[in-house]
C-alpha cells in the first residue's frame, strides 16, 4: 500500500509547489496532505522541546537552589520529573502521529471518492 500522504490531491505529487496549489480556485489540488506534513513536524519540534525542558527541570530539581540561594537535593522530584520528561514527548509523539494518520486518512479517501465519481461519470 502506498503513502496515504502521496495521494492524488498531492501538489508534489501533481508538480505544482505549495503557493500555486494554495491559490487553485478550481479547487482541483488541495493543500491537506503538505499542512498534514507540517502539523507533524510542528508535534516533533514541541516533542523535542518537552524533552529538553523536562531534562533542565529535573537537572534543577536535583542541583538547583531554593529562593534563599541555599543549595537543595530534591531526589524524588527529580526522579519523577526525569521520568516524566522521557515519557511525555513519547506520548505526545504517538497522539501526533495518529492524529496526523488519521487526517491523511481523511484526504485519502476523498480523493479516492473523487476519482470513482470521475470514472463514474466518464463511463
Amino acid at each position: 500500500m502506498g503513502n496515504p500522504l502521496q495521494g492524488p490531491s498531492d501538489p508534489a505529487a501533481q508538480g505544482k509547489g505549495f503557493v500555486r496549489a494554495l491559490f487553485d480556485f478550481s479547487f482541483r489540488t488541495g493543500i491537506g496532505p503538505l499542512i498534514i506534513k507540517l502539523v507533524f513536524g510542528l508535534v516533533c519540534l514541541g516533542a523535542i522541546g518537552t524533552l529538553l525542558l523536562g531534562l533542565y527541570n529535573a537537572g534543577d530539581r536535583l542541583f538547583g537552589t531554593d529562593y534563599r540561594g541555599d543549595m537543595r537535593l530534591d531526589v524524588e522530584g527529580a526522579m519523577v520529573s526525569l521520568v516524566a520528561a522521557v515519557v511525555s514527548p513519547v506520548v505526545s509523539l504517538v497522539v501526533g502521529r495518529l492524529f496526523c494518520e488519521v487526517l491523511a486518512s481523511v484526504f485519502r479517501i476523498a480523493d479516492n471518492l473523487q476519482e470513482m465519481n470521475d470514472r463514474q461519470k466518464r463511463g
